[in-house]
């Protein structure tokens, strides 16, 4: 068995096209096996915006992100014109992003200089993750999100180490895309000075405003034509008041997300509102907490609250980060089993992943070897911080994990190429000051 195995890694040396055309045909078997398992439950505010650009045409509302509702509404549509069913059409899409997922984390690693193997090994294995691929029967964008965060770095390690004009769009359409899903990864932009770090400065200046230029287009466009107009979306002050309001605590400590806060906040106030995701923000005659109108009112309380209750305040905080870390309600893992001792070691190995992560880049201190990526990290850091302002939900951990998982095996590659005796210098010190852009000008290609 053994000797097969072994045989078997030689050869998916050998042949690393068919080995990443093998690892993506069983992605898709085992989509197709999960597709017979019970639907899981889907956002209901993702449902609303799919019904609108199916009845319409368009998503009349500004309060939430359009990118992934558009990416089910238009597999919808095409599914119907090639005679593909609604759930049919867009599990078949939820299916595509997975196997984009194994090939843009393969991608990654191989920028970070992994093997073709070893990265294709990896990106199946990210693939195949239980949270992952549950998610597949649901409408819930944290596959999506992903992709994106992985299509971000890919990107970025690429603009660092060609230095091209091409790169930066690609980098900046890359960004553009990810905040027409999710719109917290704006933050991500400030990434873009660590792709061009070290080059000269009127290079510098042109790539930075390829990039800009790529973003902007991309991301008003697709906004314009879904919406009518380029928009951003309008929760921000719904989710900070969210998770800073006298309620708040109660709600995250029940219910694991601050959001049933808000209605009984406002009737604290004397304002009567009524939430109900089946129908749109906008829908006249009724008082929404999703109306527009109280967003100066969200954003005046919060700051009032955190001024006027700074202890309180610091521990919403860290009540976020610790909704973060708990274990998320998810298909996979409810699921009635008879594996009882699977399940339970499932669960707590889930919520470690993350400290784990944290352990071995501590660890690298005293083994030379591992070497943390600063990019990495940062994506991380620039993630998590507008969760932690303002509402959080264990979901929202679930899409960082498949970037951590990829980090972890990038540092045990390092190792195994240390031991192997063969280190690879850009594995190593790809993340360092002194790569990127400047090795590869001393190679001509710059």
């Amino acid at each position: 068995m053994v000797r097969t195995l072994k045989r078997l890694w030689n050869l998916a040396e050998e042949f690393p096209r068919v080995t990443l055309a093998i690892a993506l045909a069983i992605e898709v078997a085992a989509a197709a096996a999960i597709s017979r398992g019970p639907h899981g439950a889907s956002l209901l505010q993702i449902e609303l915006g799919v019904r609108d650009l199916v009845a319409t045409g368009h998503i009349h509302s500004t309060f939430l992100p359009v990118g992934y509702p558009v990416i089910l509404g238009s597999s919808e549509w095409f599914g119907a014109h090639l005679g593909l069913g609604a759930g049919a059409a867009i599990f078949a899409v939820q299916t595509l992003v997975m196997v984009l997922i194994v090939t843009a984390a393969r991608g990654v690693l191989m920028a970070f200089g992994g093997s073709a193997r070893f990265a294709t090994a990896v990106g199946l294995l990210i693939g195949l993750y239980p949270e992952y691929v549950s998610m597949m029967r649901s409408l819930n964008d944290t596959n999506l999100v992903l992709l994106n965060l992985l299509l971000v770095l890919w990107t970025l390690l690429r603009q660092r180490e060609r230095g091209t004009w091409r790169q930066a769009v690609w980098t900046g359409a890359a960004l553009g895309f990810g905040v027409v899903v999710r719109p917290n990864l704006l933050l991500m932009v400030a990434l873009l000075g660590w792709a061009v770090r070290g080059l000269p400065r009127r290079k510098t200046l042109e790539l930075l405003a390829l990039s800009g230029a790529a973003f902007f287009m991309l991301y008003a466009g697709f906004t314009g034509v879904v919406h009518g107009r380029p928009f951003y979306p309008h929760n921000g002050p719904y989710n900070l008041f969210a998770g800073f309001n006298p309620f708040s605590e109660e709600a995250i400590k029940r219910n694991l997300n601050a959001e049933d806060s808000i209605v009984p906040a406002l009737a604290a106030y004397g304002i009567r509102t009524r939430l109900d995701w089946t129908r749109d923000p906008d829908a006249p005659g009724v008082a929404d907490p999703r109306d527009d109108r109280y967003a100066p009112f969200y954003v005046a309380e919060s700051e009032a609250f955190v001024r006027e209750h700074p202890g309180e305040a610091a521990r919403l905080t860290l009540l976020k980060m610790e909704t973060l870390m708990r274990q998320s309600p998810s298909d996979w893992l409810n699921e009635e089993t008879h594996y009882p001792l699977f399940k339970q070691v499932a669960k707590r190995l889930v919520v470690l992943l993350l400290p784990c992560w944290i352990l071995v880049m501590v660890l690298g201190r005293w083994v030379p070897a591992i070497r943390p990526s600063g990019l990495v990290v940062w994506m991380v850091v620039l993630y998590f911080a507008p969760f932690v302002v303002t509402n959080a939900d264990p979901r929202f951990r679930l899409t960082i994990e498949g970037l951590v998982l990829l980090d972890i095996a990038r540092m045990a590659y390092g190792v195994y190429r240390l031991k192997a005796g063969s280190v690879n210098r850009s594995m190593l010190d790809f993340c360092t000051p002194t790569s990127g852009w400047r090795r590869t000008a001393r190679d001509g290609r710059g």
